[in-house]
């Protein structure tokens, strides 16, 4: 653990002082290498260690720029009076030393307006791309629901929701859950549904009707790629009703 630890905290300090994301450096890793990355807590402080090494070895910068964009914002009439009593060559060496500060503050405050408003935008999206999603449990059971079922916990998924934010949820044990149940989930967060079950008994009972009407004693109907094939079609269809009920349907 201390050796995995250390070797993505090298990986995200290389990475930070890079025009890149050194939390995708990390997925990529994961994903190349078959390294596990820890949960988010281990993120977090990654990432605020990363923050801390940074803030120290810019110590001076840092406060450079603070003192000079203090002066721009709130600037007295008693500083400018003590610049001015420098003499001509000292007022202007540090008029234009502070509007190269003013400059590089002003792209400072641009850049991090700009990676806040893309976060807020894309979190959601990256979430998704990165594998990064949360399966509750609210009642759902794998397989065939029995008859005694209760149905899905909505205040536990409400809680879950309020606790993970843009999180997006998944649900496992989707077969068998009754529409109006279903949507009122999606409605409260869950974003992925499995029904495998459902399809499995869709594939099986295309079969049934193919071997029923004796369609495998038409000609060639014993083919096995002709019998996988109405399975499959039988699966495509139970897809596509799931997709309407869903509201996934016509949507990448």
């Amino acid at each position: 653990e201390f050796l995995l630890a250390a070797v993505l905290g090298l990986i995200q300090g290389l990475t930070e002082f890079l025009p890149v994301s050194s939390s995708g450096h990390l997925v990529i890793l994961e994903r190349l290498a078959g390294i596990r990355v820890p949960a988010l807590t281990f993120h977090v402080f990654l990432h605020a260690g990363t923050m801390l090494a940074a803030i120290s070895y810019m110590n001076r910068e840092l406060k450079e720029l603070l003192r000079d964009g203090a002066y721009l914002i709130g600037g007295t009439a008693g500083s400018a009076a003590s610049l001015l009593g420098r003499g001509d060559h000292a007022f202007t060496r540090q008029r234009t030393h502070i509007s190269n500060q003013s400059k590089l503050l002003q792209q400072v405050m641009t850049v991090t307006a700009a990676s806040v408003l893309t976060g807020a935008l894309l979190t959601g999206a990256a979430y998704c791309a990165s594998g990064s999603m949360l399966a509750a449990g609210i009642g759902n059971v794998h397989g065939v629901y029995p008859a005694n079922w209760k149905g899905l916990d909505f205040s536990v998924l409400s809680a879950v929701k309020e606790r993970t934010g843009s999180l997006p949820l998944v649900l496992h044990g989707g077969s068998g859950v009754p529409e109006e149940m279903m949507k009122k989930a999606i409605s409260l967060g869950i974003a992925k549904i499995n029904v495998n079950t459902e399809c499995q008994i869709a594939f099986a009972q295309a079969l049934h009707t193919y071997f029923a009407e004796g369609r495998d004693l038409e000609e060639k109907g014993y083919n096995l790629q002709k019998i996988m094939n109405c399975g499959m079609d039988g699966v495509k269809k139970e897809v596509r009703k799931k997709m309407q009920l869903f509201g996934c349907a016509g949507r990448a």
